[in-house]
């Protein structure tokens, strides 16, 4: 084509030549037509070195887009004017838009709050380069819903252009699981509360009813002593009060789900001798309580109250 040429312009051309030891050798090749016909002069550069370098940048660049294609964080860089130069699918999964939409849109409509946070300010210098790390913001889907985000930044020069490059990832799973764990967290002190609500009412009903069973006991004492009616109408009221506080406390017990045990060292001679002057008073008299205590060193631990009950 160059022999045919019907101009005197020169011809650029590259070619891979192998040398004596087996070597390929890239060389740049100027062909003008030489004044003789038929003839060309050749001008030959060897770029082997310069192949070289380019077949590296090929590589790294190559490697590169694998390695952001595939990563699992969204990566946007935009410019100083805040648009956005490169996004990788993850960005583009992350806000909802496609990779066109992105490209050379502003930065402000996916990451509103970035450019006003007064950690990043330092961002905006060429002076040097700059990196921050891990800020937590809101973003903005391509749908309007705000998505909760970790980015890191970082300043830096690329064919004498300054960028930002920020490294994002989503975090509403991480934000999910901590709002179920507040959740539960909750639940668990609300639940601590009713325990410890439960305790205190089986408290208030165990003294309670300690007091019950002495004013029950000595009404009935009083009414089976023949005293007067009048004395003895204001005695079945007592009673009567008596009863009601009786159920109060069942209730008491039945919501605290509990029956609170004072466990402690009980004579068992002690017990019963104690109990017996009271229940003599209240059995008919034509029944006789009769107690042997003659075994010795009957101790054990004991609820005592429940004890008294059950005589």
């Amino acid at each position: 084509n160059v022999l045919n040429a019907d101009h005197n312009q020169p011809v650029s051309m590259e070619t891979k030549l192998i040398d004596a030891k087996g070597h390929a050798i890239w060389f740049e090749l100027k062909l003008l037509p030489h004044h003789k016909p038929g003839s060309l002069i050749c001008i030959a550069r060897d770029v082997s070195q310069a192949k070289l370098i380019e077949a590296e940048l090929i590589n790294r660049t190559t490697n590169y887009r694998i390695v952001t294609d595939s990563a699992m964080d969204g990566i946007i860089s935009f410019r100083t004017d805040n648009r956005i130069t490169y996004v990788n699918p993850a960005a583009t999964e992350i806000f909802g838009y496609s990779h066109s939409e992105l490209i050379g849109s502003n930065i402000r409509e996916v990451m509103p709050e970035a450019l006003g946070d007064i950690r990043l300010r330092d961002l905006y210098g060429t002076a040097s380069k700059v990196s921050v790390a891990k800020i937590t913001l809101k973003g903005l889907r391509r749908d309007k819903s705000l998505v909760p985000l970790e980015v890191s930044f970082a300043s830096h020069e690329q064919d004498g252009h300054s960028l930002i490059t920020c490294i994002i990832r989503d975090i509403s799973g991480r934000t999910q699981v901590e709002r179920e764990r507040e959740s539960l967290q909750t639940q668990l002190e609300a639940a601590q509360k009713m325990d410890s609500i439960g305790q205190l009412s089986g408290g208030i009903a165990h003294d309670f009813n300690n007091l019950l069973v002495a004013i029950l006991g000595y009404t009935d004492l009083a009414l089976q002593s023949g005293t007067r009616e009048s004395i003895k109408t204001y005695l079945e009221e007592i009673r009567k009060a008596g009863e009601r506080g009786t159920d109060m406390t069942q209730k008491l017990l039945a919501f605290s789900r509990r029956q609170i045990i004072e466990p402690r060292q009980i004579n068992a001679n002690d017990l019963i001798d104690g109990v017996r002057e009271m229940l003599s008073r209240l059995l008919p008299r034509n029944i006789q309580i009769i107690f042997a205590g003659e075994a010795e060193g009957v101790n054990f631990m004991a609820d005592i109250t429940q004890l008294e009950q059950v005589l």
